[in-house]
């Protein structure tokens, strides 16, 4: 059942596999793909350095069983989704929202999905790659794309104030810090009729970071279930898809590089905007006020002096502005 060569023709992603004897790794049945699919699949390797040793790694995880042969080598997306279901209820929910949704995007050069519960295996390592190849912020837009079901969502497109409130009580549940409750509050306050783009959300996600930590952390888990952490080391991030439009002019990848940084980035740009805000004020600010501004590193307050404190003080109270310097790390 976990024979890969069924006929005397073979076919692997990259063409060392086939010269090196030396090290056996098993290659494809032309069976297993569709189409000209095989193609799209070789040339999608070679362009992101996927050796044939790598897929395999895939293929056994996902199509190893003879069950595999009588459904066409396809995947059945219930497969991955359950890898998740041993974690906590909030990567439970993730994996419900992205799965199967994610493999029913377009891929240029493939057809359209087999159905919602068993795709190629071609769509399923590509969409998988891109997925966990992708910045956070491209997760966090994949998400808004999925819940609205339309993978052409526009920046500007407009959602309520209260709908986004919601989908961050679902995503911040686990990890309530005093920075994500004071940003989450923040948010509540606003209209529930209230509109705001889609740009603002991923400029918010990325001020913020603490707000959306919970992805990253589910891309995490995918990438160790599909290709394993060895192969993901030395592999880069994609480009933001969306960059120049969004107006990130830093590399967000730090904001989301563990818990503990994503926990201090949130507050020092919380302490940053309630610092400026009292700055550009006559009167004494006593309301935290979010915003999808973000403040240039240079900008960004890298210490908090006695001036600094009384506004923290004036603005959340001595409690919880001590436990924000605290998160803060300033």
């Amino acid at each position: 059942g976990s024979n890969l060569c069924r006929t005397k023709r073979t076919l692997t992603v990259d063409d060392e596999t086939k010269k090196n004897r030396k090290e056996r790794v098993r290659e494809f049945s032309p069976g297993i793909f569709i189409k000209r699919d095989f193609e799209v699949f070789k040339a999608f390797c070679i362009k992101y350095g996927i050796a044939q040793k790598d897929v395999v790694v895939v293929f056994n995880s996902y199509l190893s069983t003879n069950e595999a042969y009588l459904r066409d080598f396809r995947v059945k997306i219930l497969d991955l989704k359950l890898k998740f279901f041993p974690h906590t209820k909030l990567t439970q929910e993730i994996a419900d929202i992205f799965l199967p949704a994610l493999f029913m995007k377009d891929i240029q050069g493939l057809d359209d999905a087999y159905s919602s519960e068993e795709v190629s295996f071609t769509r399923f390592v590509m969409v998988s790659f891109f997925f966990c190849c992708q910045q956070t912020p491209d997760v966090l837009l994949d998400l808004i794309m999925v819940l609205k079901k339309n993978f052409n969502l526009k920046l500007e497109t407009k959602i309520f104030y209260h709908n986004f409130y919601e989908i961050l009580v679902l995503l911040i549940e686990e990890k309530k810090c005093y920075s994500s409750q004071i940003v989450l509050n923040s948010i509540k306050n606003e209209a529930k009729d209230k509109e705001l783009t889609i740009q603002s959300i991923i400029r918010i996600g990325i001020k913020y970071p603490i707000l959306f930590y919970a992805l990253e952390k589910f891309k995490r888990m995918y990438r160790r279930y599909v290709f394993g952490d060895k192969f993901w080391q030395n592999k880069k991030h994609l480009k933001l898809r969306q960059k120049a439009a969004l107006h990130v002019h830093m590399d967000v990848r730090y904001n989301f590089s563990s818990i503990e940084n994503s926990i201090a980035f949130t507050a020092v740009s919380i302490i940053t905007d309630a610092v400026n805000a009292a700055h550009s004020n006559e009167e004494t600010v006593t309301v935290f006020r979010h915003s999808d501004h973000i403040h240039p590193l240079a900008q960004r307050l890298s210490f908090v002096g006695k001036d600094e404190a009384v506004i923290l003080k004036d603005v959340f109270g001595y409690k919880h502005a001590k436990h924000l310097l605290v998160e803060s790390g300033l």
